[in-house]
């Protein structure tokens, strides 16, 4: 993947920001208690990942930290929007990072 240009990924971040805002707004009406929380948790997980990527934080070992709190919120969020919708079944696979993948590049 080629490196996104700074001012073009912050203009994504404002965007993506402005359409989560807006759909919050849905959340909040028909989610459960508990997935709400669960909502939260994820948003503040992804506030923290964004101040890496505006620069404000820098310390690799805090930004794989962050990463890792980041997929388990969203993680735990799935699981309890899919309950309060009535979907039966197994929630879909953990988007963990780093994936598999990436793990075994590393060992080789």
């Amino acid at each position: 993947m080629d490196p996104l240009d700074p001012e073009q990924g912050l203009a994504q971040l404002a965007e993506a920001e402005a359409r989560r805002a807006t759909e919050w707004e849905t959340m909040l009406l028909v989610g459960e208690a508990e997935t709400i929380a669960a909502a939260r948790r994820w948003h503040e997980s992804v506030w923290n990942v964004e101040l890496y990527a505006r620069g404000l934080k820098d310390d690799p070992a805090g930004w794989e930290t962050a990463v890792g709190q980041m997929s388990r919120a969203r993680d735990g969020f799935y699981a309890l929007a899919r309950r309060d919708l009535g979907i039966i079944g197994p929630p879909p696979p953990s988007g963990n990072w780093p994936r598999a993948w990436q793990r075994q590049d590393e060992t080789n």
